[in-house]
């Protein structure tokens, strides 16, 4: 077995009182890589006056909307890189394949849509990655499905392959007709993805939902997309490719659209989803209803622009083809060196939070991977690249110069004045984009904004800088310290118009990282094993222990305590090799001391961190650890909320939904644990269900569920873990609707369960809920009068639910530094 340790610097559990270091600026960039997230990558934009606007329910007068493209993230199964595979490889034929999978899906969004929606940028991670978070997961060969109006959703995508029967879509089978035909599937998916549409044709299955077809079903009496797509080709009928209307929705018309809708889809996609009569009591997505500028005309209600098998100009004109492969990364440091993060005046011989913050940012720097590239910007009335964006070379004398010199810069930060956090941002932000010109290929990021207060002194606006980044589709996101994230509208604004995700006032350190990892967790594949605080007696011992599963290429510990390096012993324990012994490198500077072991290829096992104090006087510890997946996505969780976003306006109920899955497949049958803490500060389990009740939308689809009926006006965080102590979690594709078999396949049995997972894993998360009033529960008021929160379901075990857990028994993340292990990927344009 190979094996690599590496020792870097860590930044760990500091006092509350100590807490500003808080207030840095990190904007992560990467050379080639979109941290895939629906949230900023898979989005609409709308075409308004001869510009290209982000688009927003109700946002703009239909009249004026004239275009509609969807940007598109898939994770594909295996690596292809178009652009770079030489001519003749059966790779660059696949590649070329697929490509063309996707024209015909943007010439179907056409057709469906009147000739006003289609593709825009489709960005296609390989190998497997970000199959957690991507809009589409395209495996070797799977059944296609689509989850209900999951486009930008947590947790939710299209499942699609190369092959589906006896049609292959890509691969040496391929042939155009089949490639059309895949087109045009993914079409289909569509109309359940983004459109929230059911579907129309007849079939058998056992025991299906009301939103599945029946096998009682009578189909509508003219060509319909939602019906069987495959008719476009087979037929040579490009009607095939259009949504159903009221003319062909007669009376004995029974269908899964029917039964969810009452009307056909065109009448549905004309409607505001006010009217639609989809009970609203559970847990799921909503419908979107996007801009029809010039709605079509009854009785047919469609168009017929396109040509079957063949590609329109005008449903191609604003898709572009990004592939994405592993390459460095390029960040941007940028450390608040205000007067706020000055030495406390009560305390001045204690670490100031700026001894903090240029300790976090030293190790920032430390622990980043050759062939990436640093820059760093200070900030207080004044915004200034302190050390410009340099390349670290791959030869170990050239990588410690450039590291050195970013470490000088940053230790020469002194507290300054006031604070421009806007001009901080968007500056960092305009030097990131003059590099880009430089660097070969696309660059995108994402920005981490952290702040203990409001900005005092910016000449840019927040407007202004909320524009420049969905320009660049950098989202940001927002963390507020202390007060500074109470009642913030503007940090909440800067991250729900940019894609990203608000995070209200943490006030210690373990939640300063669950902040961080919840971000990190986002935009990558980083996962988190877990994180525990010990306190260490004089001449002490203890132990954390972490489980490593056999999907993860490399793991690395973090410990840290404030005082001196000789104040703690570490010993990792390999389950399989024993002790792991090598020299970690130690940091320390103004009391604050970090180690970090980085492990390769790590034994599978229960991984223990023994710690022992040698001093005689108490001593706390934080440990944690993180994981990389060895390839594909592996096991990932996500949570957020049903419809997106972070914030809830009364009266809207908080929904909650969380999901476990391998590489990419949700998991039913797992153990998810939950607290939740209220704005008051109280803590309480909360339970995630995936029973089919109490809220809870379909019963094991790996799609774990809650309601909040009444709340307090304020920030909501959600910690959630999920394992599989049982080795019993089962992939489902209960999640999404199945698609009509193809042509000679009609006799094909759906299976809505995959394989048994018996592996045991452990992955955590957080989630921020910003509510925007309270609402009055039927419950007895706190002692402060605060509505005390209802929340549906109670706590229980559910199915598959795990039950709750309490609060500090686990959850606590990893540190700001874990941003430092993204994996990045270089995307080339077609």
């Amino acid at each position: 077995m190979s094996r690599s340790f590496e020792g870097k610097g860590f930044s760990g559990t500091l006092p509350e009182t100590l807490l500003l270091c808080c207030v840095i600026v990190l904007v992560a960039f990467c050379v080639g890589t979109a941290h895939a997230d629906n949230a900023f990558l898979s989005r609409p934009r709308v075409l308004v006056g001869g510009d290209w606007k982000p688009f927003a329910p109700g946002a703009f007068d239909p009249a004026a909307v004239t275009k509609t493209a969807f940007d598109i993230t898939i994770s594909y199964h295996d690596t292809l890189s178009a652009d770079s595979i030489p001519p003749g490889d059966p790779k660059r034929t696949r590649a070329q394949e697929v490509e063309e999978v996707i024209k015909f899906w943007s010439d179907a969004l056409y057709e469906q849509s009147n000739g006003q929606h289609m593709l825009g940028t489709v960005y296609i991670y390989q190998d497997g990655a970000f199959a957690d978070k991507a809009s589409v997961v395209w495996q070797a060969n799977t059944w296609p499905t689509g989850a209900i109006a999951g486009y930008g959703k947590p947790g939710q995508h299209i499942n699609f392959g190369d092959v589906f029967g006896s049609t292959t879509f890509v691969g040496a089978a391929s042939t155009p007709t089949s490639r059309a035909d895949g087109g045009y599937t993914l079409g289909h998916e569509s109309g359940h993805y983004l459109y929230g549409l059911y579907d129309e044709y007849v079939a058998t299955y056992a025991n299906p939902p009301r939103s599945w077809p029946w096998s009682s079903d009578v189909s509508p009496t003219g060509p319909s997309l939602m019906n069987r797509q495959w008719n476009a080709m087979s037929e040579n009928e490009v009607k095939w490719l259009n949504h159903s209307t009221a003319s062909i929705y007669v009376a004995s018309t029974d269908t899964a659209q029917k039964r969810m809708y009452g009307k056909s889809c065109w009448e549905i996609l004309l409607q505001s989803p006010s009217s639609d009569s989809v009970s609203g009591d559970v847990v799921a997505p909503g419908r979107v209803q996007y801009t029809f500028g010039s709605p079509p005309a009854s009785p047919d209600w469609y168009t017929t622009a396109v040509t079957p098998g063949t590609h329109l100009a005008a449903a191609q004109a604003n898709l572009k083809i990004v592939w994405l492969t592993k390459a460095a990364m390029v960040y941007q440091i940028v450390i608040d060196n205000s007067g706020s993060m000055g030495p406390d005046p009560f305390t001045p011989e204690a670490p100031s939070p700026l001894d903090y913050a240029k300790a976090a940012a030293r190790n920032l720097v430390e622990s980043l991977p050759k062939e990436s590239a640093v820059g760093v910007v200070r900030f207080d009335d004044t915004v200034e690249q302190i050390y410009a964006i340099t390349f670290i070379p791959s030869d170990d004398v050239g990588a410690r110069a450039a590291k050195d010199a970013a470490k000088a810069a940053i230790s020469g930060l002194a507290p300054g004045n006031m604070t421009a956090i806007y001009d901080a941002a968007s500056t960092a932000l305009a030097n990131f984009l003059t590099y880009k010109g430089t660097a070969s290929g696309d660059v995108l990021g994402v920005t981490y904004l952290l702040t203990d207060g409001s900005d005092n002194s910016s000449t840019k606006s927040m407007g202004e800088v909320i524009a420049e980044h969905q320009a660049a589709k950098v989202p940001l996101i927002t963390v507020g310290y202390g007060s500074g994230g109470i009642g913030n509208t503007a940090l909440t604004q800067l991250a729900d118009e940019t894609g990203g995700q608000y995070f209200a006032s943490p006030t210690n350190q373990t939640e300063l990282q669950e902040v961080f990892f919840a971000a990190l967790g986002n935009y990558s594949d980083t996962v988190n094993l877990g994180a525990v605080e010990k306190t260490l007696a004089a001449g002490g011992n203890d132990v954390a222990t972490f489980l490593v599963d056999g999907t993860l290429g490399g793991v690395t510990f973090f410990v840290s305590w404030r005082g001196a390096s000789p104040d703690a012993e570490i010993t990792l324990r390999d389950p399989v090799l024993g002790d792991v012994t090598a020299s970690g490198e130690y940091q320390e500077e103004g009391g604050i001391v970090d180690y970090t072991a980085a492990i390769s290829n790590p034994s599978a096992g229960t991984w223990r961190v023994e710690l022992h104090n040698p001093g005689s006087q108490s001593l706390a510890v934080s440990v944690s650890a993180t994981g990389q997946p060895e390839t594909g996505t592996g096991f990932g969780l996500v949570v957020g909320l049903a419809d997106g976003g972070s914030t809830v306006t009364p009266p809207d109920p908080i929904r909650l939904l969380a999901r476990a899955s391998r590489n990419g497949i949700p998991l039913r049958g797992v153990t998810m644990e939950a607290a939740l803490t209220a704005p008051d500060g109280t803590t309480s389990p909360l339970s995630l269900r995936d029973d089919g009740t109490g809220g809870d939308a379909t019963a094991n689809d790996g799609l774990f569920s809650a309601i909040l009926t009444s709340y307090q006006a304020g920030s909501y965080k959600i910690n959630v873990t999920a394992s599989n102590p049982s080795g019993t979690a089962v992939e489902t594709y209960r999640n999404g609707s199945p698609s009509m078999p193809g042509p000679g396949d009609e006799a094909l049995v759906f299976s809505p369960d995959g394989a048994t997972v018996a592996t045991n894993f452990s992955r955590s998360t957080s989630f921020q809920v910003k509510a925007e009033g309270g609402v009055t529960p039927s419950g007895t008021p706190t002692p402060t009068g605060e509505p005390t929160p209802t929340i549906s379901p109670t706590p229980g075990s559910g199915s598959g639910g795990g039950g709750g857990c309490a609060a500090g028994s686990g959850f606590h993340l990893a540190p700001m530094l874990l941003l430092l292990l993204l994996p990045a990927l270089f995307l080339r344009r077609r």
